[in-house]
């Protein structure tokens, strides 16, 4: 701080002796301002002599301890993350799996409407139905026939 003050005396001896003014200066500080530079002048000299700075080791320390807990969150979220990641990936499996056996099942159930389509086409009926001997005509199984809840299922099936 005196050194700073020696320089400001030292600027104004010369300005007044180069004649860029006709009376000395006079250099005033407010209280403040004295403080201000003292405490940049305390901050400057503990950079250059690698001392602790004033009040900072505290600060330090406490962002550092918010660093590591905030590196703890990032990590937790991370794995947090991840196995939300698994989970889903799991669940699209999953999905897939029970879509594809699903269009299996779907396949094989229109294959067998299929089948019974054909049969009622070349055929006039069902031979022993009544254990009597007498043809049960599909008219009697089919939608609107006496019997049509036996296979009245493969009416819901769509292709």
């Amino acid at each position: 701080m005196s050194d700073l003050i020696t320089e400001l005396h030292s600027l104004a001896q010369r300005m007044a002796a180069a004649g860029e003014t006709d009376e000395p200066v006079t250099v005033s500080l407010a209280a403040e301002e004295i403080e201000r530079l003292q405490q940049q002048n305390d901050y400057l000299s503990a950079l250059a002599s690698g001392q602790p700075l004033y009040g900072m080791e505290e600060k330090i320390a406490d962002l550092m301890a918010r660093n590591k807990a905030l590196k703890g969150e990032v990590e937790r979220l991370r794995t947090e993350r991840d196995q939300a990641l698994a989970s889903q990936e799991a669940a699209i499996k999953s999905w897939t799996t029970c879509s594809n056996e699903r269009n299996q099942l779907k396949a094989q159930i229109n294959g067998m409407k299929q089948a019974i389509d054909d049969l009622v086409r070349n055929s006039e009926g069902v031979a022993g139905l009544h254990q009597n001997g007498d043809v049960a005509p599909w008219n009697d199984l089919l939608a609107g026939g006496r019997f049509e809840e036996w296979l009245s299922v493969f009416d819901e099936v769509q292709p």
